[in-house]
C-alpha cells in the first residue's frame, strides 16, 4: 500500500513584485533636457554640443533631446503603455507618437525601440537619469538627465 499526501499548504509564497524606480503615472508629461554625458564630455546646450570635438558628428542630432510622454487614447488596444514625442533640442526635429513602454520586471523604458536604463529618479526635484542602452538613432552609453516641467 502506498500513501500519497495531496494536502495543499494554505500558506503559499506570494509572487514577488518588481519595484520600479519610477512608476508609469510619474513618467507621464514633458521631460526637459538638463545634461548629457557622452565620450567623457558633459553638454548642457547646443553650443557645448557643437563645440565638442570628442562626440562624433553623426551622434549629435538627437543627443540633446526632450521627451513628451502622453497617455494612450481611451479604448486603444496596444502592447505599449503610452506614446512619446522625442524632440531634438538643437535641430528642432520632432519624432511624434513613438511607442513607449515601461518594462515590467526591469528599470528600463523603450521609446520607439530605443532602450534606456532608468538609473535614478529624484521625486523631490523631479529629475530623471537615464542611460541609452540600445540604439535606433541615439548614442549607446550616453547618460541623460531630464527634469519634468
Amino acid at each position: 500500500m502506498v500513501l500519497v499526501n495531496t494536502a495543499c499548504d494554505e500558506k503559499e509564497e506570494p509572487t514577488p513584485t518588481f519595484k520600479h524606480i519610477i512608476e508609469l503615472n510619474e513618467l507621464m508629461g514633458y521631460w526637459q533636457h538638463q545634461s548629457t554625458e557622452y565620450y567623457s564630455d558633459v553638454v548642457t546646450n547646443c553650443d557645448e554640443l557643437n563645440a565638442s570635438t570628442k562626440i562624433p558628428e553623426n551622434k549629435k542630432r538627437y543627443l540633446l533631446h526632450e521627451l513628451n510622454i502622453k497617455s494612450l487614447p481611451p479604448n486603444e488596444i496596444t502592447f505599449y503603455d503610452a506614446y512619446c514625442d522625442l524632440i531634438s533640442v538643437c535641430y528642432g526635429t520632432i519624432l511624434n507618437d513613438l511607442d513607449f513602454k515601461l518594462f515590467d520586471t526591469e528599470n528600463k523604458i523603450s521609446v520607439g525601440g530605443e532602450v534606456y536604463q532608468i538609473i535614478s529618479y529624484n521625486k523631490t526635484d523631479k529629475e530623471l537619469k537615464l542611460k541609452i542602452l540600445e540604439p535606433n538613432f541615439q548614442a549607446v552609453g550616453a547618460v541623460v538627465i531630464f527634469k519634468k516641467r
